[in-house]
């Protein structure tokens, strides 16, 4: 399984906000200004040309996702 589609599934499957903890990486940078050089994967151009971000169809899912999110939100503010 790719790590998109873990991350889908495991985002998918979350019932309270728990679920989500250890989903996004954590050990970035403390946060602020960040040089253009040390930013990976960037286009080559700016802006970039057309192009498509694997596992993400126009419109596939984003309905039942953002309700998923909202479901997550009203939870964690129940806590």
């Amino acid at each position: 399984m790719s790590h998109m589609s873990e991350f889908q599934a495991r985002l998918r499957s979350a019932e309270k906000p728990e679920d989500l903890e250890g989903l996004v990486p954590s050990g970035g940078g403390a946060g602020g200004p960040v040089e253009w050089e040390d930013i990976e994967s960037k286009p080559s151009s700016f802006p970039p040309g057309d192009h498509e971000h694997p596992g993400y169809a126009a419109g596939a899912d984003l309905e039942a996702l953002a309700e998923r999110v909202k479901a997550l939100e009203d939870a964690a503010k129940k806590k």
